[in-house]
């Protein structure tokens, strides 16, 4: 008499059937989400601390490369009203961060550098030669070092870019500067221009960083990291998504 002998009882290969153990990416797609949503939490808890560290260390660095000292940023996030990322900080090198950073031109009411002296009578000269074409002789332009600039925060319990502005401040600013009535209207009305260009660059750079922390949040809390910590921790499972101690 002849014994057939089934061939799968002799398989060298184990079968999905009378696998026990399973790693991650070998689970069904809906077992992994539903792992994934398990062990979200406790991947947060175990990482999550200081995250955003690298993101603004990174920030303020380019900000000190800007002539900036003193910053302190701030931010939350990130799907609530309100939410949002700034800073507060001072100019130290106000001529770097003007020339890198603002990219203000010299103009009539600014330069990087007072006028070269001119010997006496090119001075006459030249005052004569105002005072005949009626143009007032004594406009001297600003320079970096007459400047104080800083960027404060309102008060405020958001942190958002908008409760932050800058506050430009220029010491006796008419000192030696004989301007008339509509003079003085125009450069009061440049001063005002310049702090408020100030503003808006502060505001932009702190969406920015808004942006960069968002975005790190979103690559560490995604499915593809939350697996990368499951492997790292050796986990594997039962075909039902059970950990195996």
């Amino acid at each position: 008499m002849k014994f057939i002998i089934p061939f799968f009882k002799f398989s060298l290969f184990e079968s999905d059937e009378s696998k026990i153990s399973f790693q991650f990416d070998e689970l069904s797609p809906d077992i992994q989400k539903k792992v994934l949503n398990y062990y979200r939490e406790t991947y947060e808890e175990n990482i999550f601390d200081g995250w955003y560290e690298d993101v603004i260390e990174n920030f303020e660095s380019k900000l000190k490369n800007l002539g900036l000292e003193d910053i302190e940023s701030r931010f939350s996030g990130f799907w609530s009203q309100g939410d949002g990322a700034s800073f507060t900080a001072k100019v130290r090198d106000v001529e770097k961060f003007l020339m890198d950073g603002i990219k203000l031109k010299p103009g009539k009411w600014f330069d990087y550098h007072y006028p070269k002296e001119k010997e006496e009578d090119e001075i006459d000269d030249l005052i004569s030669g105002f005072e005949e074409l009626g143009i007032n002789s004594k406009i001297i332009p600003l320079v970096p070092d007459d400047f104080w600039i800083s960027i404060k925060r309102n008060f405020s319990h958001y942190v958002h870019e908008n409760t932050i502005n800058a506050d430009l401040d220029v010491e006796e600013p008419l000192e030696g500067r004989d301007l008339d009535a509509s003079q003085q209207r125009e450069f009061k009305t440049w001063l005002e221009s310049l702090e408020n260009s100030i503003t808006e660059w502060a505001r932009k750079k702190s969406r920015e960083l808004y942006s960069e922390l968002q975005n790190e949040y979103d690559s560490m809390t995604s499915d593809e990291a939350i697996q990368e910590w499951i492997d790292s921790m050796g986990y594997v499972f039962t075909r039902d998504g059970e950990k195996i101690d």
